[in-house]
């Protein structure tokens, strides 16, 4: 191979790393922050209702419905993301070895 091509691979192999970074990050920080609104909506409860019986009698177990639905909605939603980015690299990197053993003269 030469250097061009050595470049360009490397490139794209950089892609999809800080892509699958990027995903992870805002994957885990949507998280984080929706754990910490449900947090700051319980908080805002009176005393009596922050026990975790009175709220799952109260509220069915969650106070911030949205929270706990947005939860589950972006770890579905970055799990599919990050695989499908993973998935094409994974296409990527073989497609590239497979072209590398045809072209190899034998």
């Amino acid at each position: 191979m030469n250097s061009e091509e050595e470049l360009g691979t490397t490139y794209v192999r950089r892609v999809f790393f800080m892509l699958s970074v990027f995903l992870l990050i805002a994957t885990l920080g949507g998280i984080i922050a929706l754990t910490v609104m449900e947090n700051q909506a319980r908080a805002v409860l009176p005393a009596h209702e922050q026990t975790a019986e009175a709220i799952a009698s109260l509220y069915d177990g969650a106070v911030c419905l949205r929270c706990a639905y947005g939860r589950v909605f972006l770890v579905m939603l970055g799990s599919f993301a990050i695989g499908t980015v993973l998935t094409g690299w994974g296409i990527y990197e073989l497609g590239r070895r497979i072209l590398i053993y045809w072209a190899t003269p034998k």
